[in-house]
């Protein structure tokens, strides 16, 4: 008798995620680390990957096509403490 053990749908990489947040802005554009992390997790929000590691795809990804990189994220930190 075949069975078949219920498959769930395969989960996008983080990888593949930062690259398509990052496919949104034209080379020379500024990318904002918060907001593509945000984007990322929302996108989903199971995802194993720390931010630090998702910086560094951010990052990486960015170099590749042209794009600088705002990092805003300590900002969010820094206003919560006025």
């Amino acid at each position: 008798m075949d069975v078949q053990a219920p498959t769930r749908p395969a989960k996008h990489t983080a990888r593949a995620l930062v690259r398509g947040a990052l496919m949104s802005y034209q080379p020379g554009g500024i990318v904002s680390v918060k907001v593509t992390i945000a984007a990322v997790r929302k996108l989903d929000p199971d995802l194993s990957e720390t931010d630090c590691e998702l910086v560094r795809m951010i990052v990486e990804g960015a170099t590749e096509t042209a794009l600088f990189v705002a990092f805003d994220v300590r900002d969010a930190v820094l206003r919560g403490r006025d």
